[in-house]
């Protein structure tokens, strides 16, 4: 297993999930967090895969990493009931609760990360035993229309209401819910002191990123974005598809402004997006299997899933692919046959539930494309400095700046921007005192940064001396310098050296003095140079590299200015525009019992 892979792991609850908590405003009460884990396991009691839950009050993200799973979309439900004894999920779901599907492809591998509305885990969790459920079948939602009789008559029947026909339980896991320190904002009793994350360490979805190969096909055909606009032509979100070496693609997706709910995200034949109703798109790629888009009420949404569907080389040739959010949900046409539809000779699903799901309308649309080296390269800046994919605008505007200007000047102005900084002063709070600053605090730290003098070692001592990070380590001397240690060399102190730093705090310095004399040390600087290198080029620095940014630090600078030689490199660019593959085979060595 690669480094990178297991950075990818150890960060997923940290950087990806814990990320998003929140603090509430001055004289607001702060919305309930809560944080679940899951071990799934098959019939046999066999480990095939983790899941992590973060609900922060306003949105629940969910992650999930699974192995062995039959291709195609799958229910994921939370069931009222921890145990997880065979036949799985025979205690009916909770159907308040609506989690997004995931989808297996090829390689049986399931990798998903889904950001919907809050779905109350807190209260859930506080109520009753709960146990997670990937089904055999997808989820139909009762998305089952009119023209639809069973026995009891038209449309859905009370077992599909219940159930969603999502069908037997392959793979169950107990919820495990783990605490939160409510003075400090964040979590605890999940990830050990001692192995705290990297302080550029990269969440799973950026790891899978670089994990290409460069023998991906033709240029150009592994790689397909779309841009997506609503019905009135505004731009809502943007839709990638990156070529999966296994079989099908991988999709990543973020959207914004659009009705809160559960939309079928779908992929038609025709790279048109005619507004209203994009019917210029076609029909549905029947091939193609998405999970559902869950918005939640803010109107936003992301995702990052394994998708079944044809090749990003096959979606862009011909007439093209256009990838389309729907007004409903997608039953993915999953209607039993204790159904018919009017005027069939044959029950189950019909032909125009087999080619739209019922889903509707389309009410966002974006045409598949090809991205060229350039855009690819600013996307990869600005993912890593940024955290995002740029808008449209922006790409257009930093590429004809990379043109013009050249590399550095470009990756210089990203780096120095108010967002970059504030994305870094966010990841030093969240690794450190597990929470977010506020709006204020976050201002001022970024105004610091803005200085030609300020380091990140400043911030991170700072942080590491405050009487916040003190009161959640239960306000003993050694437990500080302990944490400093772990945080800063990524191991514990030894004796001597723990002896030396209590003696320290005895004499009177303070714990920000302690935790800047390790942060300045030659064994700190190095690890974060090491990380930079692994972070942009997926290597170790060599020791002469190390010897010569560690007289840089000296000098004053810090792992910002080796961030932005390394983003302009030659190295970095052509990683950025290589094609880029995903193999997600290589995940199932992650799973652990």
């Amino acid at each position: 297993m690669t480094r990178v892979c297991r950075l990818a792991v150890r960060a997923t609850v940290v950087v990806t999930l814990a990320a998003s908590l929140g603090v509430a405003p001055a004289g607001a009460s702060a919305p309930t967090t809560a944080l679940a884990s899951v071990v799934l396991k098959d019939a046999q009691g066999r480990t095939r895969g983790t899941a992590f839950l973060l609900d922060d009050g306003h949105t629940t993200t969910v992650e999930v990493l699974g192995a062995g799973v039959a291709p195609g979309v799958h229910a994921l439900q939370l069931h009222p009931t921890s145990s997880c004894r065979s036949p799985f999920g025979t205690v009916a779901p909770i159907r308040s609760v609506v989690l997004p599907g995931v989808s297996a492809g090829p390689t049986k591998t399931v990798l998903s990360i889904e950001t919907i509305g809050s779905i109350g885990l807190a209260h859930l969790t506080a109520s009753k035993g709960l146990s997670l459920v990937l089904h055999a079948l997808p989820d139909n939602l009762a998305n089952v229309p009119d023209r639809y009789r069973s026995a009891t008559g038209a449309g859905p029947d009370a077992a599909t209401t219940a159930t969603g026909d999502a069908g037997a339980g392959i793979l169950c896991g107990t919820v495990k819910v783990h605490s939160f320190d409510s003075s400090l904002g964040g979590l605890t009793g999940l990830v050990p002191l001692a192995a705290p994350e990297r302080s550029t360490a990269v969440g799973i979805s950026h790891s899978l990123s670089r994990l290409r190969s460069r023998a991906a096909g033709p240029k150009g055909t592994d790689l397909g974005r779309a841009d997506l606009v609503d019905q009135g032509g505004h731009p809502v979100g943007i839709v990638g598809l990156i070529a999966n070496n296994g079989g099908g693609v991988v999709v990543s997706l973020d959207v914004h402004g659009l009705p809160p709910g559960v939309h079928g995200l779908q992929i038609h034949t025709v790279g048109a997006c005619t507004p209203p109703d994009f019917a210029s798109a076609g029909d549905h790629v029947v091939a193609s299997s998405l999970p559902n888009l869950i918005v939640g009420r803010d109107g936003t949404a992301t995702v990052f899933a394994e998708a079944v569907g044809p090749t990003v080389e096959s979606l862009l040739s011909g007439d093209g692919a256009a990838v389309v959010v729907q007004r409903d949900a997608d039953n993915a046409a999953n209607i039993p046959d204790r159904y018919t539809a009017d005027g069939a000779t044959t029950a189950g699903p019909d032909a125009q539930t087999k080619l739209s799901g019922d889903a509707g309308p389309g009410i966002a649309c974006g045409r598949l494309r090809m991205v060229p080296d350039a855009e690819r390269y600013v996307d990869a800046v600005s993912n890593d400095l940024l955290g995002r994919t740029p808008t449209p605008t922006e790409s257009t505007s930093w590429q004809l700046a990379v043109k013009r200007h050249g590399r550095a000047a470009f990756v210089r102005s990203i780096a120095t921007s108010t967002e970059a900084l504030g994305q870094l002063v966010d990841q030093y709070y969240s690794r450190i005192l597990r929470t977010t600053p506020t709006a204020a605090r976050r201002a001022s730290w970024v105004a610091y940064l803005h200085r030609p003098k300020s380091t990140l070692e400043h911030l991170s001592s700072q942080l590491l001396g405050s009487d916040a990070l003190y009161r959640a380590v239960g306000s003993t001397p050694t437990n500080f310098i302990v944490v400093a240690t772990t945080q800063q060399v990524q191991r514990e102190p030894t004796p001597p050296e723990l002896a030396i730093r209590l003696r320290e705090l005895a004499l009177g310095r303070s714990r920000a003095t302690v935790a800047a004399e390790i942060a300045a040390s030659p064994e700190a600087r190095a690890l974060q140079i090491d990380d930079a290198y692994y972070f942009a080029l997926g290597a170790d620095a060599t020791l002469a590299q190390d010897a010569y940014w560690l007289g840089r630090f000296a000098a004053g600078d810090d792992v910002r200015a080796v961030n932005q030689q390394l983003f302009a490199s030659p190295a970095y660019y052509d990683q950025a525009v290589a094609p880029a593959t995903v193999d997600l085979s290589v995940l199932t060595g992650l799973i652990q019992p």
